[in-house]
């Protein structure tokens, strides 16, 4: 029964021996795996930290509120005090917390400013529960809708306080107890090949995942841009005018492949360059560069790129496990177009750069006609 198993560990044992021994690449292969395992220890090491923390402070709280519901421990709470809980319990339930002012006398709580008309009756319910406050005087102004009121514009809706599981990001306390429970329900359903033990298994392991990730898991195999994307983000700085610049983002010589392949979708000349992928594309991917011309001999760029892997996040983690980092990728491709413009490369040594990863320098700065 385990001789499947024993094969497959061999033969994975032997690939991952043959790829990091390997005469041309084993050294620089080992390096990586070296500086990425120690990344790895090191992120452990402060996740950790931060788990136990937080699980000690959660404690000293229920400790502290289960002795502040005894009788004998009631005592006189300063106005202060009731300010800063009633302030604590505002933003859950209201959008605009900071549109309300609170003052408290004696334990009688006034409420002033502005809020949405449906989140008054939450908001009233939430504060009459905190330890402390005698009452409430409402002069609150209510609006039914934001319309042309600053203070209401935006904000995010509120759900009210909810359980940790409930919620969509976790806190590291609970992430961190149910990674354990996650393992210790895997490896007891791993034991027994059976159906409850199987699903046991398959519970542990998505919990794993999720307090691995923080991400809900409808996240991971959703392939809408609003769940499943990936987005990346770039502001760099390059000393050259902007039309030239302008001119070699034009060019998709210097990027990689996953953006030579993007038709331009709209431009606005020396300012705006945006690229999307047909619909019908298996990896979804539209992007925008933004070009602000700081002075006569620099600009500034933003490059905002959003992509939708398949499976999701669990699509992107497999592509960075194998070593195909779009981030990165699309790093190295405006570094090489800042070296072409910066140093004066001619199209030549860039190509060589772009294949072998060597770095040029040049005092004097060359042409854009030899470069592109």
């Amino acid at each position: 029964m385990n001789k499947p198993m024993n094969l497959a560990a061999g033969l994975a044992l032997g690939a991952t021996v043959m790829y990091l021994l390997d005469p041309n690449k084993g050294k620089r292969r080992r390096a990586v795996f070296r500086d990425r395992m120690n990344h790895l220890v090191h992120q452990t090491e402060k996740s950790i930290d931060v788990s136990s923390r937080d699980l000690t402070h959660r404690v000293q709280g229920i400790v502290a509120q289960t002795r502040g519901m005894l009788p004998h421990r009631e005592h006189h709470v300063s106005d202060d005090l009731i300010e800063k809980r009633v302030r604590s319990k505002i933003g859950r339930v209201v959008s605009h917390p900071h549109a309300i002012g609170v003052c408290s006398q004696n334990g009688e709580v006034t409420l002033s400013g502005l809020i949405l008309t449906h989140e008054v009756a939450p908001l009233i319910s939430t504060i009459l529960g905190v330890p402390g406050v005698a009452g409430i005087q409402n002069r609150l102004e209510a609006h039914p809708h934001p319309e042309n009121i600053p203070s209401l514009q935006g904000g995010i809706p509120r759900l009210g306080r909810r359980i940790d599981l409930l919620q969509t990001h976790w806190s590291p306390s609970t992430r961190l107890l149910m990674g354990i429970s996650g393992v210790a329900a895997t490896t007891y359903g791993l034991r027994r090949h059976n159906i409850p033990r199987g699903i046991l298994s398959t519970l542990g392991i998505l919990s794993l995942v999720r307090s691995i990730t923080d991400r809900p898991l409808k996240h991971f195999l959703s392939t809408s841009e609003a769940q499943g994307g990936v987005h990346i983000h770039k502001t760099i700085n390059i000393h050259a005018p902007v039309h030239e610049v302008y001119s070699l983002f034009m060019n998709p010589t210097w990027f990689p492949a996953f953006i030579k392949e993007l038709p331009v979708a709209a431009q606005i000349p020396n300012k705006v360059i945006s690229w999307s992928q047909p619909e019908n594309s298996l990896l979804k991917i539209s992007g925008c560069a933004r070009l602000f011309q700081v002075d006569s001999d620099r600009t500034k760029i933003e490059m905002d790129f959003t992509y939708v892997p398949p499976l999701g996040e669990i699509g992107h983690a497999l592509a960075r496990v194998l070593g195909y980092n779009l981030k990165s990728r699309l790093e190295t491709s405006i570094l090489r177009i800042k070296q072409i413009l910066e140093q004066g490369m001619s199209a030549k040594q860039a190509r060589q750069m772009g294949r072998s990863g060597t770095q040029y320098s040049s005092s004097s700065r060359g042409t854009l006609g030899a470069a592109s």
